[in-house]
């Protein structure tokens, strides 16, 4: 009778053990927040992949349990995104101008070659199209999902998995559906699990022109910091 109570005493402590691991991962993640007042605040590279993103084993294979660490970032609050990502956005404005500036890599006289002028004139528009983004998060009045996955874009940016963040995108720019466009309506019948489908796992990005606009600029900044700080160390990728 002993040796049962014990056994149970036992398994009522295994989850303490679980829960202490976890919480301890969540304070890492959110150890950042409110570390950023502003633009130049921001260093890229100033986390690792491998200090947030808990390890996890299964069938003898190590994976990055990606998903905890994506739920933990969306319960940040809303001010603390809106403000993540308006920094960033400026961050990576400024860097993409100062690379079409004298200052940039470029060799002398690229600005007036086709390619610098083509370069030019996506900066000029992506900077015209981010604008209404950049207002609502002023504002503190995105769309929650947008939010979220524009958030945890710059996380992965932040700690250059930029492979994720392209995935993230995909995620929001053409949602999670596990059907093709089409493939739902196969019967003459209406079926019970189309509606599902068609909800929450189906991005709502086209629906709207400027949403489509700004978002599309996102991605452009996720191109620049990929091509400006993936290569270099983040001490230096400041300087």
């Amino acid at each position: 009778m002993p040796d049962k109570v014990k056994s149970v005493e036992e398994t009522k402590e295994a989850p303490r053990v679980r829960k202490g691991a976890e919480s301890k991962s969540n304070s890492l993640i959110d150890s950042f927040i409110g570390k950023y007042k502003t633009d130049k605040d921001l260093q890229i590279g100033d986390r690792q992949l491998s200090d947030l993103i808990e390890t996890c084993e299964k069938n003898n294979k190590k994976y990055l349990n990606v998903k905890k660490f994506e739920t933990q970032c969306e319960r940040h609050s809303v001010e603390e995104k809106s403000n993540m990502v308006f920094i960033w956005c400026k961050k990576m404005l400024k860097t993409w101008k100062t690379e079409l500036g004298p200052a940039g890599r470029k060799p002398e006289g690229w600005l007036s070659t086709a390619d610098g002028k083509l370069e030019t004139s996506k900066y000029t528009m992506c900077k015209k199209n981010i604008k209404p983004l950049l207002k609502q998060l002023l504002n503190k009045k995105v769309n929650a999902e947008i939010l979220n996955s524009l958030y945890i874009i710059v996380q992965y940016c932040l700690m250059r998995e930029y492979m994720k963040a392209d995935d993230k995108y995909l995620a929001l720019g053409i949602g999670n559906s596990p059907w093709p466009m089409g493939v739902t309506m196969v019967g003459i019948h209406e079926r019970s699990g189309r509606s599902r489908i068609y909800t929450s796992q189906v991005a709502h990005v086209l629906n709207d022109e400027t949403q489509r606009k700004y978002l599309q600029a996102y991605k452009r900044l996720v191109t620049i910091c990929k091509s400006h700080y993936n290569s270099l160390s983040a001490e230096s990728a400041d300087q």
